[in-house]
């Protein structure tokens, strides 16, 4: 007996000095739903693969869209995942995904790049956003926070969720914000005028459009290749930190995010549990339940029919007595 409780003891012992996989509990629930992800137009992602596993092992279909857009484009595909694409879109690309858009009932994700280097242009996703009829575009400028980061300003944390209906749903269970590595942020633009004006979303509010996550107080935007754009609008403005790092547009039945990084990349990505040096929240980012919980809300519960309210069941059957009423005179 003796060495039974030894024996036990030491396996309790050895299993307490393994380091967990996880820190902490978040999966995607939605199955049996068709995921497309672009990386044709960019650098191969090498950390896709974590994200197209955890979406297969939930019973979802995932289809790589890898030496062009074209080939293995599905019409019927749920969502569309595109991670800092830099080539432009031809005119047929841009039309085959604005037909897929709206058909209704899809989800499209779009991450970008910080233009540190000037490696990375906004260009290709803000035209794209353009011909899809979207009211915000990726910004050209670098994002850094020396106070909330994980061990060097350009790895920044968002740490502010949004207020709104959908920001409440899709941040739920997260204790602490997220890493972006080296990541760009999110503007407003007034289409309607001779030239297209571009908006501060931190004080304009356009129809349809909510702020999903920003980041720090404290955050600084810096028009770091000095193209001196006007999508540069945030490193221009006097007034610094919550920027938007993830923003959300309804078009029509279908849902833009669009975000300052990727979810997956050849480099750093968002979609993680843990930081790259374990200084920002002892080493914890949320970056991976924000992203399962994006694809769980609109795969899922933004899917769902709208229930009956009670008014309108009442006034259909208060039409079905009349219609009877009628008959039977």
């Amino acid at each position: 007996m003796k060495k039974t409780i030894v024996g036990l003891l030491l396996i309790v012992t050895v299993l307490a000095t393994i380091p967990s996989t996880f820190a902490y509990d978040t999966s995607i629930k939605v199955k049996n739903k068709t995921i497309m992800i672009d990386v044709s137009h960019g650098a191969y992602h090498t950390s896709v693969e974590n994200f197209k596993g955890n979406l297969t092992e939930a019973k979802n279909t995932v289809v790589m869209l890898e030496s062009d857009l074209l080939t293995n484009f599905t019409a019927d595909a749920d969502a569309l995942f595109m991670s800092g694409p830099d080539e432009m879109y031809t005119g047929e690309e841009t039309q085959k995904i604005k037909d897929w858009f709206n058909q209704g009932g899809k989800f499209l994700f779009i991450g970008g790049d910080s233009d540190y280097g000037g490696y990375f242009s906004p260009v290709a996703i803000n035209n794209l956003l353009r011909n899809l009829g979207a009211n915000i575009r990726l910004d050209s400028t670098s994002i850094s926070d020396e106070t909330n980061n994980d061990g060097a300003s350009y790895r920044v944390a968002a740490t502010q969720p949004g207020t709104g209906d959908v920001a409440t749903k899709v941040t739920e269970g997260m204790e602490a914000g997220f890493i972006l590595h080296g990541p760009c942020s999110i503007l407003g633009i007034n289409t309607t005028t001779a030239v297209p004006e571009y908006l501060d979303l931190r004080t304009a509010t356009l129809p349809n459009v909510e702020i999903l996550y920003k980041y720090s107080a404290v955050a600084v935007a810096t028009d770091s290749d000095v193209s001196e754009l006007p999508t540069d609008l945030y490193a221009e403005s006097e007034t610094e930190g919550n920027y938007p790092a993830v923003v959300l547009e309804t078009i029509g039945n279908s849902y833009l995010v669009l975000a300052g990084e990727a979810i997956f990349t050849d480099y750093k990505s968002m979609y993680d549990q843990f930081t790259e040096t374990g200084e920002y929240n002892d080493g914890v980012t949320y970056g991976q339940m924000f992203v399962n919980n994006l694809i769980n809300y609109f795969l899922g519960e933004a899917q769902a029919p709208l229930p009956i309210v009670p008014v309108v069941a009442a006034l259909a059957l208060f039409g079905g007595v009349l219609v009877i009423v009628r008959r039977r005179k």
